[in-house]
Parts: structure tokens; sequence; C-alpha cells
């Protein structure tokens, strides 16, 4: 833990440039007769820690269609239902990040299917080294706060709350 306090503070008192090295972020449906998981790695982005400690800007981004839940059909109609031609990301515009005790509280905003939405989400870090670190934590979206129709199966629509899942590799830039 005081080697992630350390990172995060030097990168405050500095304002420090990191760029996403990698990560995985899964989200979860559930329907009345099963729940699914689709999986993305396809996770890029940079960000900059501001010494003000208010300001924690940048972007993480996802495309839609790399999102892959072991059934091409569902992939598919994800991509209708989502908007994903028009929409091809999905983007997170962190604005803010506070330090907690074991957790980092990151508040900014998500945007998806062509609709932007406030979102906190309290995340775990890890050093890996240096300059380097993960960050891992959990939210859940509703899609009809994102104007997502849901589809339906035999005559249920899926549920509207979505469970999302991340790990994200970060990496300082070099100077």
């Amino acid at each position: 833990m005081r080697i992630i306090l350390a990172i995060l503070s030097t990168a405050i008192i500095h304002g420090s440039e990191f760029t996403i090295k990698g990560g995985e972020v899964t989200y979860y449906g559930y329907h009345l007769l099963h729940d699914w998981k689709g999986t993305s790695n396809q996770i890029g982005g940079d960000f900059t820690f501001e010494p003000s400690l208010e300001n924690f800007d940048g972007v993480i981004s996802i495309p839609v269609k790399s999102f892959d839940s072991g059934n091409s059909n569902r992939d598919s109609n994800m991509l209708i239902y989502c908007r994903g031609i028009k929409y091809p990301n999905i983007s997170f515009r962190p604005k803010e990040i506070i330090k907690g005790d074991n957790l980092v509280t990151i508040n900014g905003m998500l945007e998806f299917a062509g609709n932007v939405q406030d979102l906190t989400t309290s995340a775990n870090i890890k050093a890996i080294s240096d300059s380097s670190f993960t960050a891992e934590g959990k939210f859940d979206i509703l899609l009809s706060k994102f104007d997502v129709e849901r589809p339906s199966l035999l005559f249920t629509k899926i549920e509207d709350r979505i469970s999302i899942e991340y790990t994200i590799i970060a990496e300082k830039k070099d100077e």
C-alpha cells in the first residue's frame, strides 16, 4: 500500500501522465432463463493526475465490437442494441480521484451508446513497479439511463442492470 501511495503522491505532485497498457473489462447480463458475460481486452487511453488531486483528466476507451460473450449472435445483437456502429467506443472520462484507506474513488463521465452519464466507481490500486500499477473495480449501469432498448428472449426482456468488472494496467509515460 505504501508503494501505491508513493506512486499516486508522486503523480499528483508532478502532474504525471499515464497510459493504459492492458487489462480486461467484463460485463454481466441477466435474464430470467440465464445469465451471461462478455469480455474485452482492448482497453486504451491516457490520463494525467493533476497536482491539486481535484482533477484526474484523460480517457479510457473500449471498442464496443471488442466484447466477446462466446456467442456471435449475442455479440451481433449487442452491437445493434448498443448502437455500436454509430457509437463505436465506450469511454470513461475520469474527473476526480479521492484517496481512501484501501480504495480510490473515481468520479467521471461514462459515454455509452451515444449518451453520457455520471459514474462513480471504487478501485483497488496495486503497484506493479515504481512506475506502473493496476486498478481493479466494479460498478453497475442501467441500460435505460443510456436509452438502450433491452432485447427480449421468450417475450421477457433482459434486466435493466448490467454489472461491469475491470482490471486496468497503467504505466507512467516516459518524460
